[in-house]
């Protein structure tokens, strides 16, 4: 056997030894995957780990984790859920799990449009051409799509814009009505008015 047969030989035996290790590697990764997807059903049969509500909405029945059984929560949170991840004990059957909440917020903003008269003086800020804003969440931007030139008389059509801090977004639609003012002038009673002839 000459050098060139020897080097073959090896290289092939070296491919070999390679291809089974992967193939090892891959049996024992896929083991250990199964394993631990069979540990967490054993140890949460009958139990939901994670559930996913609205940001706004109350605390869910304990019932929402466990399947079936009697079961309640250990030191629930009494103030409003904020967006994110929320860990929660829960006791069933004498033992303690840990669970998870998930709050989010994917609604949009709502609102009514609502007519709004002003002078040509004014520019009134977008929020004063709608009503009854709802969301779960207190920080609603509200923008102008297009901001109306408000020293031009007319009537005009007007898009509010709404945004949430989850960037959930809205738009109101509503009616602008830009007048000329007039200033007025009290008179006061028995008291003349005007400097015309009478």
């Amino acid at each position: 056997m000459d050098k060139m047969e020897e080097r073959r030989v090896i290289q092939s035996k070296t491919k070999l030894l390679v291809q089974r290790g992967i193939g090892a590697v891959v049996v024992l990764l896929a083991l250990s995957l199964f394993g631990v997807l069979l540990w967490g059903s054993v140890r949460y049969f009958g139990m939901r780990p994670v559930v996913v509500q609205e940001l706004g909405e109350p605390l869910p029945e304990v019932s929402a984790f466990c399947r079936f059984g009697d079961a309640e929560y250990v030191a629930a949170p009494e103030k409003a859920l904020r967006l994110g991840w929320h860990r929660l004990a829960v006791s069933r059957n004498g033992r303690l799990r840990t669970v998870y909440l998930l709050v989010r917020d994917t609604a949009a903003p709502a609102a009514i449009g609502r007519e709004l008269t002003v002078s040509t003086k004014v520019s009134p800020s977008p929020d004063k051409l709608i009503e009854r804003l709802r969301d779960a969440d207190d920080r609603v931007r509200v923008s102008y799509l297009e901001q109306p030139d408000f020293g031009t008389v007319g009537d005009y059509p007007v898009t509010v814009l709404l945004e949430d801090s989850s960037g959930n977004q809205s738009s109101v639609d509503s009616l602008l009505h830009i007048r000329v003012t007039v200033d007025f002038v009290t008179v006061e009673a028995g008291g003349e008015c005007g400097g015309g002839d009478q």
